[in-house]
């Protein structure tokens, strides 16, 4: 569980060898799996390879899932729209998890080490601390321990996107419609005959 760093150690990057194998085929199947997405952009572009790299940017993961929805809907492939949805929920969160391990400093507080998030406020996180912490984590750094066995399980479930993407064509099943608003309730003050103030509305005046 992330708590709120209260300590002062230094920064380290002699992490233990396990993690950092972990860590090293994380980057590579992620790294795999955003290439496999982008060569399918290219595919469904009718684009060489060489041709993508020119044509088409690398963007994030999950923008570049919006783009194979809007060309498969565009050019009416058969896929499974609803399969895409899910994987794009999915890879949302593991791409942050791999930015966290690319981009973040190591902390060894005790017998464990930790990882260091200085992105976001903790007004997003309040679900999951106990303090109730407001403003930016590069004030107050949030520290998430992070063990081989974590990152393993990134790893696992980076290969299983690639397995579903591959499915994609398996069971065509269209675009999920939009989710349709929830009206919004009347309070009782407004309700008809009432005006914001509790008092009935005025009744137009008789022309006779």
């Amino acid at each position: 569980m992330p708590y709120v760093l209260k300590h002062d150690a230094p920064t380290r990057y002699d992490i233990p060898a396990a993690l950092a194998r972990e860590i090293g085929r994380f980057i590579v199947a992620w790294a795999n799996f955003e290439d496999y997405v982008q060569s399918l952009i290219w595919r469904a572009l009718d684009l060489s390879h060489e041709e993508g790299r020119i044509a088409v940017r690398e963007s994030r993961i999950t923008e570049r899932l919006d783009i194979l929805r809007e060309i498969a809907g565009i050019r009416n492939f058969e896929l499974d729209f609803v399969l895409l949805a899910e994987i794009s929920k999915r890879a949302d969160k593991l791409a942050a998890n791999r930015h966290l391990l690319a981009h973040s400093v190591w902390q060894k507080p005790g017998s464990y080490w930790i990882i260091l998030k200085t992105r976001g406020s903790w007004s997003q996180a309040q679900s999951e601390i106990a303090e109730h912490l407001q403003g930016s984590k590069s004030i107050e750094p949030e520290a998430v321990a992070i063990t081989p066995e974590d990152v393993r399980g990134w790893t696992e479930e980076a290969i299983a996107l690639m397995g579903d993407v591959e499915k994609l064509n398996d069971n065509p099943r269209p675009k999920p419609l939009p989710e349709k608003r929830k009206k919004r309730s009347v309070p009782r003050d407004r309700s008809r005959g009432r005006t914001g103030s509790g008092r009935k509305s005025p009744r137009p005046a008789s022309r006779g």
